[in-house]
């Protein structure tokens, strides 16, 4: 029985003439873009193929957090970091959620846990270093800026706003 039911799910996921990771390239197109509903809609699609496709639930959730579904977001991280628990991506996306949710301490682990598996990681950095500042360490904070600018190349995009946040703790 279980080897049938395996047998219809392979012939459903192959009448739809898609693997996981083509719809997850969809998604990318979708979204990159500027078409999220469009961008949920396959990776949803790569999800319902292999649901253990970690890239497909993360991605899925910067799609839903772009249309401004948080609460969507953040379970998808959550289960792209269950699925693939050194997935730095999806700790540092989940970080985000929880800065924009006022939920500083929580950024910090997941923006920490995010440094542990990558520890090069600039955006990784800022995050922590602005979740920091919300609660008062700004001697943290300041690391981690000034440690985000050193690992960031001039033209990083983020750089101005890491400055101007370096600047401000510094009362310049």
């Amino acid at each position: 029985m279980r080897r049938a039911a395996a047998l219809l799910a392979l012939l459903a996921a192959g009448c739809a003439g898609q693997s996981a990771q083509n719809w997850l390239e969809e998604g990318n197109r979708f979204f990159d873009t500027g078409d999220p509903q469009g961008a949920v809609r396959a990776y949803s699609s790569a999800i319902d193929v292999d649901p253990g496709f970690s890239q497909a639930w993360n991605n899925r959730g910067l799609a839903k957090a772009q249309l401004g579904d948080l609460v969507g977001a953040h379970a998808d991280y959550a289960e792209a970091i269950r699925l693939g628990p050194s997935a730095a991506e999806a700790h540092y996306n989940r970080g985000v959620v929880y800065l924009q949710t006022q939920d500083a301490y929580r950024a910090i682990a997941d923006f920490s846990d995010a440094l542990r598996l990558q520890p090069e990681y600039p955006r990784a950095l800022a995050g922590r270093g602005l979740a920091r500042a919300k609660v008062g360490d700004k001697t943290g904070a300041a690391d981690d800026f000034k440690k985000a600018l050193e690992l960031s190349s001039p033209d990083w995009p983020e750089r101005t706003r890491v400055e101007a946040e370096l600047a401000r703790l510094s009362g310049k």
